[in-house]
């Protein structure tokens, strides 16, 4: 997971840390801060001059490692660094090409999910059998997608965690119309350092009966083939192209598909676990039309109303063989693994912890996200007027700072204690590195799909990147607060035209006087904003250089803060711990795509 020529984290924390640290001001402020701190002159004029006249599907290579011989030695370094610095993901080998799901589960469920689900399930499954798991805890667990999944397809028992109250009742009721068995269960838990030391507890109290039961195959509108290998290939594919719902009626008395295409080797999709014994194939199956809405997601021809089922009572086998030259240390009907899909924020974090603190977790699946939502301390309030709608000030402040007088800390980052002794190594105070704007980057899209952007679509981020940072620019000179009333300020609309784009973003947002917090008509704001985009909006293309270099830097900042995580296991536990930092889902499909699988090893 080290990249190459990296034998321990130190050397690489080391190495990251000085060259984060010599291009900080590529994540130094927000985007929307662009204009105010002047970032797009911290570009070196040589890249300038490089860059400004590249084509456009030499420019959509750039992240990707892409260098020309005429270019300035700083940007040919700053190129190699990049790539040199991220760190080495390994791509899961799936087993199964088609998953075969009841289409109850994919019940309104968009293209995304289903892709992510699926994907995650069959590690989670492989992982599981190598060690003999049969319970599955899921932090934060939504809406309960991948846990039903995993209890439908292979007979898991879950027990889901999540904060929201709502979304425990929604999850609940969803699993009654899928399977109304006793082994899948959702309850209402804040995970923070307060229940860190009650988890074990928590599991024990709430998991579910271990009697791991095969699950109901007779599903009410059939089930869906699902094309993993399809979705890998072409994320703009129809859903029609990747799915077939089975008619129940027809899919043979145990409820098993068999799929034949012309591969080296047949898959047995069914509700077992292993392939099925019996090799009947299954002809002139009945298809009924999937629907595919304007919004991406899929509707069953069938309906969730009035639907139930129950679990078969005979139990599903399990493989308990380990992994080779591995023991496990407790029995294996003792042993939990712990899972989060896009554990949000703190989640991950406090799921590591977790892993390392109770015994019969072993097994650690997690695929981390938002790392800019993680909770942090602030040591003074910031002066920047419009993120602080409420702050009443002197008459005669005019222009607000938006610079801090200090700096906030992260909760959560960084987690191992190399990193931190690294940090004290450092000769200076260097602290961009652990603020929010770096832990955005990190969890920003990747420069996959920028490889296919049109001239046009770079115009249009291009327009509106600036639009915003002209708005924020109005705000700073004109000393005004700004409040979103929608979590986006600007829409994607496609819009090329800058009026349409400012007559939306202008009507998304309220705006007061800092002084008497009193509100600013919006033409009054519009008039000033249209000044300021004449004088700036000359720029647009260097706004989209400025991107550019962004998403080819953005490898590296998350392969640091994942890197802090793996670390963080590695020298927390007692005994051995192996990890893999693996790409499960398409990158294309879901940016957040890395799994980090953690193992509990004998002494």
């Amino acid at each position: 997971m080290l990249p190459e020529n990296y034998v321990t984290f130190e050397a690489y924390f080391r190495d990251a840390l000085a060259f984060l640290k010599e291009y900080d001001w590529l994540y130094s402020c927000p985007v929307t801060e662009i204009l105010i701190n002047d970032i797009l002159n911290k570009i070196p004029s040589a890249w300038c001059e490089a860059l400004l006249t590249l084509s456009n599907e030499e420019l959509n290579q750039l992240p990707t490692g892409y260098i020309k011989d005429a270019w300035p030695d700083s940007l040919k370094y700053f190129c190699k660094m990049c790539q040199k610095l991220k760190s080495v993901v390994k791509t899961y080998i799936l087993k199964e090409e088609l998953y075969c799901i009841p289409s109850i589960i994919c019940h309104r469920l968009s293209e995304k999910k289903l892709h992510e689900i699926c994907h995650l399930a069959q590690v989670i499954h492989d992982e599981c059998q190598s060690g003999g798991i049969r319970r599955i805890v899921d932090f934060g667990s939504g809406m309960g997608y991948v846990g039903q999944l995993l209890h439908a397809k292979y007979g898991y028992t879950v027990l889901g965690l999540e904060a929201r109250p709502e979304l425990v009742e929604a999850a609940a009721k969803r699993q009654t119309k899928i399977c109304s068995a006793a082994q899948v269960v959702y309850t209402t838990v804040e995970i923070n350092s307060d229940t860190e030391g009650n988890i074990a507890q928590i599991i024990e109290d709430k998991m579910p009966p271990d009697c791991l039961h095969k699950c109901h195959s007779d599903w009410p509108g059939g089930n869906i083939i699902y094309n993993l290998k399809s979705a890998k290939k072409n994320k703009h594919s129809s859903e029609k192209s990747k799915m077939g719902i089975i008619s129940k009626g027809q899919s043979g008395s145990k409820g098993l598909i068999k799929i034949t295409e012309s591969r080296t080797t047949d898959h047995c999709c069914e509700t077992n676990y292993g392939p099925s014994k019996d090799k009947t194939k299954y002809d002139n199956m009945g298809h009924i039309s999937v629907n595919t809405a304007n919004d991406g997601r899929v509707y069953s021809q069938e309906t969730e109303s009035n639907v139930t089922s129950l679990c078969a009572d005979n139990p599903a086998k399990v493989s308990n063989k380990p992994d080779s030259g591995r023991t496990i240390k407790r029995e294996a009907q003792d042993s939990v693994c712990l899972i989060g899909l896009h554990a949000c924020a703190d989640l991950s974090a406090n799921a590591a912890k977790i892993f390392a603190m109770v015994p019969t977790i072993r097994r650690l699946i997690i695929v981390p996200c938002c790392y800019h939502k993680m909770s942090a301390t602030t040591s003074s309030q910031r002066e920047d007027i419009y993120h602080q709608p409420n702050l009443t000030l002197t008459d005669n402040f005019k222009r607000p700072s938006v610079k801090s007088t200090k700096q906030e800390k992260i909760n959560f980052f960084p987690m191992s204690s190399t990193l931190k002794q690294c940090i004290k190594e450092i000769p200076s105070k260097f602290h961009v590195v652990f603020q929010k704007p770096f832990l955005r980057l990190a969890a920003q899209e990747t420069g996959i799909r920028w490889k296919s952007a049109s001239k046009e679509v770079h115009e249009i981020h291009a327009l509106n990147l600036m639009a915003r940072a002209v708005l924020y620019l109005c705000a700073y000179e004109g000393g005004y607060n700004v409040l979103k009333k929608h979590r986006h300020g600007v829409r994607k609309t496609g819009n090329s035209n800058f009026g349409a784009v400012l007559d939306d973003m202008v009507s998304r947002y309220t705006f007061t006087t800092a002084s008497s917090r009193m509100e600013v008509a919006n033409e009054e704001v519009r008039q000033k904003i249209l000044v300021l985009w004449d004088r700036h909006k000359n720029l647009c293309s260097l706004a989209e250089v400025f991107t550019a270099l962004q998403l080819t830097i953005q490898g590296t900042a998350e392969s640091f803060v994942l890197l802090d995580k793996i670390a963080y296991l590695k020298e927390t536990m007692s005994y051995r711990v192996s990890c893999d930092l693996t790409k499960v889902m398409n990158e294309q499909i879901s940016p957040r795509c890395h799994t980090i699988i953690a193992r509990k090893e004998s002494l």
